[in-house]
């Protein structure tokens, strides 16, 4: 029997899509389905291997409202999905401004979060990407000046939000994919917006990779190849940044609100200037944070490095800051009250709060034998204070003389970003407890008297 060269392709796009399924029996594997070429020999694929593995399949459309024709192409993706016997949900995202080319990130972004609104738990996403698109994804991020990470381009998997992204098709080319679209009798839709050059993408794909190709043939192959070894270089460096994040680990128990680790300045500036960006920009990774510029970075170690035990750089990394105290550098979750304006006096009562403006939670637990007397709650209660002033309390466990809440916060090691958001309890109009830090002598309980623990918890989300 002679084994045509259609055999051998329809072998390779479904052993690859095999790889996937076999892994996922009884489970819904959402597909990203425009429509186009690459997606539909992905739905279609898939639809021809789901009985034998016993998985389900649910096509996820989004209409991004870029043409008037793009309702039609929802409905046609909608039968042809039907046909198949297969679910389908759509999404429409809001029509981008004609003056931002630069839509391209945002609607990617847009896709993402809503296929993560869509796939339930241990539910995979599937998108059709193949080896042309990471050719053309790495000539993009070159030009973008990106580093080993972003060269070593797209990968099989990725994570978005506890969603796991997967790309069967990513060793296969997009002529392979036309091939077997052929055999299948597949009509897939033409976007006229993909041959639209003021693209980035477009561009890369029908001006710059052609013109490659013509000059030197198997250019799209030769840039997989470099972003596969970047990608193993980058492992290189991630396995040097994780050594060097352990071995520069800080001390956080003087923290009281929240904080992502903290690492050592002094071990951080023993290494080499290279060691230290890859150090800082593994952290960042493995935090799921956006990095900052190459530019900001650098200068940020410039300052630590010249400041050596004084003062306080700090950088915006995303969702988070790095901030100096002492000895440590310390990865915190940002939010808008670092620029903090005192919150007004509070009256509480003991019960559980959520404080806007310093994004902290306040509750009181009772005890025997330790913390605050409970009586401090009757009557008006406790009052909660910002504005320290010259404030002053004779704490539990010390000489007998009131001391500066100033001094008291710098002997616990309180990071000063932390002590502009912690309360100041005032009982009578007398400062009785800073909480995690002192309680004054007078309102301390003795053994066996009933207490109050006061615990402060941050709102901000830690990066993850």
């Amino acid at each position: 029997m002679r084994v045509t060269e259609e055999d051998c392709l329809e072998d390779k796009v479904l052993s690859a899509l095999r790889q996937v399924v076999k892994f996922y029996s009884d489970t819904v594997l959402n597909v990203a389905f425009s429509g186009g070429l690459d997606s539909s020999v992905l739905l279609t694929g898939l639809a021809m291997l789901r009985d034998q593995h016993r998985c389900r399949l649910r096509a996820l459309h989004v209409n991004h409202g870029w043409t008037e024709d793009a309702k039609v192409w929802e409905s046609a993706c909608a039968r042809y999905a039907h046909t198949l016997g297969i679910e389908f949900r759509v999404t429409r995202l809001s029509r981008p401004s004609a003056k931002k080319l630069s839509t391209e990130a945002a609607a990617r972004r847009q896709r993402l979060e809503w296929f993560a609104q869509v796939a339930g738990p241990g539910e995979p996403v599937l998108t059709a990407h193949h080896s042309d698109d990471q050719a053309e994804t790495f000539l993009l991020r070159l030009m973008r000046g990106a580093g080993t990470r972003g060269l070593g381009g797209m990968q099989f998997e990725r994570e978005f939000k506890g969603m796991l992204v997967l790309r069967p098709l990513l060793g296969l080319s997009r002529a392979d994919l036309q091939t077997w679209a052929q055999t299948q009798g597949l009509s897939p839709i033409e976007d006229p917006a993909n041959t639209d050059t003021r693209f980035d993408r477009n561009f890369a794909r029908h001006e710059i990779l052609p013109l490659l190709e013509s000059r030197w043939p198997g250019a799209g192959q030769t840039l997989n190849r470099a972003a596969k070894a970047l990608w193993s270089t980058q492992k290189v460096l991630d396995e040097v940044g994780a050594s060097d994040l352990c071995a520069s680990d800080y001390p956080i128990d003087q923290c009281l609100l929240g904080v992502n680790g903290a690492i050592a300045v002094s071990k951080l500036n023993a290494l080499s200037l290279e060691r230290r960006l890859n150090l800082l920009r593994y952290w960042f990774a493995i935090l799921k944070l956006e990095p900052p510029s190459e530019k900001a970075l650098q200068e940020f170690l410039r300052q630590l490095w010249e400041s050596q035990t004084t003062g306080a750089p700090a950088l915006r990394v995303g969702s988070a800051s790095l901030r100096r105290y002492r000895g440590g550098l310390f990865l915190i979750p940002a939010g808008s009250c670092d620029a903090h304006t005192h919150s007004p006096v509070l009256q509480w009562h003991g019960v559980s709060l959520e404080i806007e403006g310093v994004d902290i939670a306040i509750e009181a637990t009772q005890t025997v034998g330790r913390g605050l007397k409970s009586t401090c709650l009757d009557h008006d209660g406790l009052e909660l204070r910002w504005h320290r002033g010259g404030a002053r309390v004779c704490p539990v466990g010390g000489s007998g003389h009131r001391r500066p809440v100033r001094k008291l916060f710098q002997e616990a090691g309180v990071p000063p970003w932390e002590r502009k958001r912690l309360p100041l309890l005032y009982h009578e109009g007398r400062l009785v407890c800073i909480p995690g830090v002192a309680i004054a002598q007078s309102q301390a309980v003795s053994p066996g008297e009933p207490g109050l623990e006061i615990h402060v918890s941050d709102l901000r989300p830690r990066a993850n």
